[in-house]
């Protein structure tokens, strides 16, 4: 599977994000997700070419390491949630960048 990265100068696609005015211009051709920096793009390509070893027993989500999937059940259980939106987050420190 080979990607195309796009970059779209005038990009200000936040719909993801409502709360969060910031420009992502980095765009994800499989998803058409986007993100405010190259190295997250490529980060987050992994999950389109890498056979997802971890299942979530909570949801259909799956995950290439072991670590991702501890951090991702975070989230259904609201350890790291938003108060303001009522977003849940994996970590601490993802919450914080939320914020």
């Amino acid at each position: 599977m080979t990607f195309e990265v796009k970059i779209e100068d005038d990009s200000n696609d936040i719909t993801e994000h409502p709360h969060d005015d910031k420009p992502r211009p980095y765009l994800c051709t499989v998803c058409n997700k986007r993100f405010r920096m190259k190295h997250h793009l490529r980060r987050h390509k992994q999950i389109h070419i890498v056979d997802k070893l971890y299942p979530c027993t909570q949801c259909e989500k799956r995950f290439v390491a072991q670590h991702y999937l501890k951090l991702h059940v975070n989230v259904h259980s609201s350890k790291y949630k938003c108060t303001e939106c009522g977003k849940c987050f994996g970590s601490k420190q993802a919450l914080t960048l939320h914020r």
